[in-house]
């Protein structure tokens, strides 16, 4: 199956949203949504799986999808607020679909079994780069905000 056979031809939405494996993924998403310690063993099981991938299509936005895993546990974890709860569904679903490993193209069929992984988590990735976005800046200020030391008067250089 080629990428533009994947691919919806009037939407660009990847075909793959309108099979029985992505509703299904949608439904758990939800649920898992609900409980933080469900949502980070999501995260672990995507990152495991993404640490296998070092080539074909899911190569290519690696450093994407890696944020994406950082925004979803940052969500978990009540360190980030900032997404809707929309993309934030597209999110979780897309991650149950790709640790599914039967799906609309089964995983280990080799070769192609990722293809349709690809297909959605690009789509998905694109539709909520903003809020990728709106997240990297946050944890670029948090790390600047962890790096700056603020020293009190009484310990500044030459006040002994």
């Amino acid at each position: 199956m080629s990428d533009t056979e994947l691919l919806s031809p009037q939407s660009g939405e990847p075909r793959v949203k309108k099979s029985r494996a992505y509703r299904a993924a949608l439904a758990r998403a939800g649920k898992i949504l609900k409980k933080p310690r469900r949502l980070n063993k999501l995260v672990g099981d995507a990152v495991h799986k993404a640490e296998r991938i070092d080539s074909g299509p899911l190569a290519s936005f690696r450093d994407a999808l890696y944020t994406t895993f950082r925004l979803v546990k940052a969500v978990s974890n009540g360190q980030y607020r900032q997404v809707s709860w929309y993309n934030l569904m597209l999110i979780v679903a897309a991650l149950v679909y790709f640790v599914m490993p039967i799906d609309m193209i089964p995983d280990f069929i080799f070769g192609v079994g990722l293809l349709d992984d690809a297909m959605l988590l690009t789509w998905t990735l694109r539709q909520v780069a903003v809020e990728i976005d709106h997240f990297s800046a946050w944890e670029r200020e948090q790390l600047a905000m962890a790096e700056t030391v603020v020293m009190p008067a009484s310990c500044a250089p030459g006040d002994q």
